[in-house]
């Protein structure tokens, strides 16, 4: 199950089948991320899933429990350190992900860690893979240009070693004229364009 910023976590949890009802939140019917209670009946809710149904009409803005319209919520803190303490596995295991770890420390490892999740390619080509699959693709698929020559490979190529070849690739000016870098030359015409600049010069 892919996870949202909304709503309750849905992880698969290791050591229980199936959770009681006071960790569940009564919307979403996931275990409650931030959790809140209320004040009418004590049921618990997500913040996020508490919050949509006060931003809804008067008409909806009942508990969703008790439907008492005026109602306040307070949060609970230790409800979520319990359910922040539960072990689960990564939102990545379908994949061949076998982390486990805490709730609490799954989102961190989702965002830097685990090499299961999907990524778009950082070369921006437009696919979406493994992140592990990454560097293979980067190495081997990624369809590269260079903007100076047009030349076409893949990125590794394009983008590492191409610039050595290149005969439009930009360089410094060796006499150090007020072009900087000229990128208008290019490395094949940087002889002619050192002649001229030290004419200038």
């Amino acid at each position: 199950m892919a996870t949202t910023s909304q709503g309750g976590y849905e992880h698969d949890f290791v050591d229980v089948d199936t959770l009681p009802d006071r960790l569940v939140c009564q919307i979403c019917h996931y275990p409650c991320r931030e959790a809140r209670l209320t004040g009418c009946c004590g049921a618990h809710f997500c913040y996020s899933c508490l919050s949509q149904i006060r931003r809804g009409s008067s008409v909806n803005k009942a508990c969703p429990m008790c439907r008492v319209e005026r109602f306040k919520d307070f949060p609970n803190k230790q409800l979520d350190r319990e359910i922040k303490g539960m072990r689960v596995y990564c939102l990545n295991r379908k994949n061949g992900c076998t982390w486990v770890g805490e709730i609490n420390d799954a989102t961190a490892h989702s965002n830097v860690d685990c090499q299961f999740v999907d990524v778009y390619c950082p070369s921006r080509c437009g696919t979406k893979l493994k992140k592990q699959c990454v560097n293979l693709h980067l190495a081997k698929d990624c369809p590269c240009y260079c903007k100076y020559c047009g030349a076409s490979g893949n990125h590794v190529e394009i983008a590492l070693r191409h610039k050595q070849h290149c005969h439009m690739y930009p360089v410094p000016c060796p006499n150090g004229c007020e072009l900087g870098i000229t990128g208008n030359v290019g490395s094949v015409g940087i002889e002619k364009h050192k002649d001229l600049s030290s004419r200038n010069g």
